[in-house]
């Protein structure tokens, strides 16, 4: 009876052990459902969601946030194309494409506004498998309030160059105006994808970013740059001057009575005495920027130092294409970063 006892409780052990080994491996490899069908977990019309698979939880996570950003795309091209609010589906579509870029270069949830990780969940073989979420509703208000704080920004620099006609300062604020409207255009190709209804009633006075383009462009026509540089017999100087300038929209002229923008510069290069084997040399570069109406000073640069080589001829030229490279480098950014109040 005993044994018989025994034999019953291996039984029970043994059938325990069994269908717990069942549920344990049920566990781990049966999927949960929003891993195939996340839209039947967590409904379309509501969220916006993006699987994503890999080796590690990092991998499967940028997966998913690529795979959110598909689905905004492939909404964002029916509603570019459909939409009849703006004459610019062209714009909307190559915003698109901005967008596509950020989304595949970083794949991080940062690049879309409200976008989180809502589930992970790792199979048997150590496979990992992610949920990207975001809700419609909350992030189309979080892309609208964006593109609404642009536009404020957009007019007042828009209506600022109006009020100072032709300057450098309008330029300025028109360059402002254009990359704002820029960043919006990315914004309301997201919109349309995440929440149409939201995208259909954002209010655009300036109409595009390529409307506001061709304000900044004309006023550029309007402001060409007079160069005059001395000791400059090669022209070098003058000619990377005038590629600097030509680089941000502006063309450069000879006659300073009838250009808006003067640019003066002086270059020297003067020998170093006390040199055995080696030459040296030493060269100045000053450049001043100055508006001719109201003889303000834009900007001021100026940049020495000195070269070596084994002729003096050398040595010369080596300040001057040292002087070239500054113009090319320093300057540029100098001027790219060039920012007049626009009070």
């Amino acid at each position: 009876m005993l044994k018989m006892k025994v034999v019953y409780v291996l039984l029970i052990v043994e059938c325990i052990l069994f269908f717990s080994g069942c549920a344990s491996d049920q566990n781990v490899t049966k999927a949960p459902l929003w891993v195939m069908e996340p839209d039947t977990v967590y409904p379309g019309e509501i969220y916006l969601n993006g699987v994503g698979e890999g080796s590690d939880r990092r991998t499967a996570e940028s997966q998913a946030i690529a795979a959110l950003g598909r689905s905004i795309l492939q909404t964002v091209e029916t509603a570019a194309r459909a939409s009849q609010q703006f004459d610019a589906v062209d714009e909307t579509i190559s915003a698109q494409n901005s967008f596509e870029s950020t989304v595949y270069t970083s794949s991080r949830i940062d690049d879309i506004a409200g976008a989180r990780i809502k589930e992970i969940w790792i199979d048997a073989d150590g496979r990992v498998y992610a949920l990207a979420q975001l809700n419609r509703d909350e992030s189309g208000h979080l892309y609208k309030s964006r593109i609404d704080k642009n536009t404020a920004v957009i007019n007042s620099q828009i209506q600022f160059a109006d009020s100072k006609g032709v300057s450098f300062e309008s330029l300025m604020a028109l360059r402002q105006a254009v990359v704002l409207a820029e960043q919006n255009r990315v914004y309301m190709s997201v919109l349309a994808g995440i929440n149409n209804n939201l995208y259909r009633i954002v209010d655009l006075p300036y109409v595009s970013a390529g409307a506001v383009r061709t304000l900044m462009q004309r006023m550029q026509e309007e402001l060409p740059v007079a160069v005059s540089v001395s000791g400059d017999p090669s022209e070098r100087i003058s000619t990377a001057l005038s590629t600097v300038f030509a680089g941000i929209g502006l063309k450069t002229i000879e006659d300073v009575t009838s250009a808006p923008l003067i640019l003066a510069a002086d270059f020297s290069v003067v020998p170093i005495e006390g040199g055995t084997k080696y030459k040296y040399v030493r060269f100045v570069l000053n450049v001043s920027l100055t508006e001719q109406s109201t003889g303000k000073e834009l900007l001021s640069f100026s940049r020495n130092g000195r070269e070596a080589h084994v002729t003096q001829n050398e040595a010369k030229e080596r300040a001057i294409r040292t002087a070239e490279e500054l113009i090319t480098s320093e300057l540029s950014k100098a001027l790219k970063n060039l920012q007049l109040s626009a009070e």
